[in-house]
């Protein structure tokens, strides 16, 4: 007996040691927020979402955040996005992972009825959405990839499909971003930026293994924003 307990505390102990080595890992790797004026961009917090609320918006738009870049580094590109006229959701993830809670936007997808919904979803965070969307085809008007692609087979969703890349992105797989294509529908609509590269679309500065981009982080974030916007108004 005394044998059998020494080897379950043994196995708790090692454990516990893995998942104290994983955040630890987690929390080293992970993006933080460039620091900006808080002041410029107002938003609704809770646990499950950051809401930038609009007057008298269009629609609706949820964002899911790429791989291990912290929330906070999204808040200035959603702020500008809401000011477009736009409700924006920007969600929050376990650990930074969208991957962990690919569901999340059930949080927010009744809450405006009347409004059309789209998803936004970058790097990491557009493979999660995906996912979802597998399984609720119906339930967006329109999916933006930002420096992203879906894994999953969507031709079956009446989602339109944006995907927007950089010429200078240093950490998408070209190979494995332009065959997503056959993943879409035939609204399919892709759109470059010159210049542009992975992580100049939000406010947390260099990411390993990217390219040193041609244009500003402004610049990048604006011509994202008006082909976000158009890519919207084609539905009006």
């Amino acid at each position: 007996m005394k044998k059998r307990y020494k080897v379950i505390i043994s196995f708790i102990l090692i454990l516990s040691l893995l998942l104290i080595s994983v955040f630890v890992y987690i929390n080293i790797n992970t993006y933080e927020a460039h620091a900006f004026d808080d002041t410029l961009y107002p938003y609704q917090e809770n646990q499950n979402y950051l809401f930038f609320e609009h007057e008298n918006p269009e629609a609706v738009i949820v964002i899911y955040q790429g791989g291990l870049v912290s929330t906070e580094a999204y808040i200035p590109f959603s702020s500008k996005l809401r000011d477009k006229g736009y409700h924006v959701y920007l969600m929050k993830m376990p650990l930074n992972l969208a991957i962990l809670n690919t569901s999340k936007i059930d949080e927010v997808i009744q809450k405006h009825a009347s409004l059309p919904y789209y998803g936004v979803g970058h790097s990491l965070g557009g493979a999660a959405l995906s996912f979802w969307i597998e399984d609720h085809p119906d339930a967006l008007e329109g999916m933006i990839y930002l420096a992203s692609y879906s894994s999953v087979n969507l031709t079956h969703a009446s989602s339109r499909i944006l995907s927007i890349y950089g010429t200078r992105d240093g950490v998408l797989s070209d190979q494995e971003f332009f065959t997503a294509s056959k993943y879409y529908n035939d609204t399919f609509q892709l759109e470059m930026i010159i210049g542009g590269n992975h992580a100049n679309y939000f406010n947390y500065g260099p990411q390993e293994g990217d390219l040193t981009a041609c244009i500003s982080m402004e610049t990048q974030q604006l011509m994202t924003i008006e082909m976000i916007v158009e890519f919207i108004k084609m539905d009006s």
